[in-house]
């Protein structure tokens, strides 16, 4: 047992302390490096959330960030598919076009990523990151 007032017991308390600031500025510095579009220097902090124990806060920014890249990238899809006129031979088949580019952008992200999420996160958040991207797209309901 620690008696208030001891040294050790202010030892303790300051480690607390550097503790919630380290998390602090790693949550902070990741945001700041998504929003600002530095992948690099996002990617050093999501290595950083697991030695903190912060796996699942980690993973679920990570997500976010894969989903948004995801939903820029089908806008931007959706518009250029949009603009195709009435008469051009691929007409009939453009939304099947645009889907397959879709998925196949949303695989592309998986397996560059996966690497990276299985050797800080471990295998079973690795197939839980897999799914995220593609359901939060789906439920937004903003592909079709």
């Amino acid at each position: 047992k620690f008696y208030r007032g001891s040294s050790l017991h202010h030892a303790l308390l300051s480690l607390d302390d550097a503790e919630k600031t380290l998390k602090k500025i790693v949550n902070e510095k990741f945001d700041q490096a998504v929003e600002t579009g530095n992948l690099p220097e996002a990617m050093r902090f999501f290595k950083i959330f697991p030695l903190l124990n912060l796996h699942q806060i980690g993973l679920e920014k990570f997500c976010k960030h894969l989903c948004l890249q995801i939903n820029d990238h089908g806008e931007k899809t959706l518009k250029k598919t949009l603009e195709i006129p009435f008469n051009h031979k691929r007409y009939p088949v453009v939304y099947s076009d645009y889907l397959t580019n879709l998925f196949e952008y949303i695989a592309d992200i998986v397996e560059t990523y996966q690497p990276l999420v299985e050797t800080y996160y471990g295998l079973i958040r690795s197939i839980k990151i897999k799914k995220k991207p593609a359901f939060s797209l789906i439920r937004s309901r903003k592909i079709v």
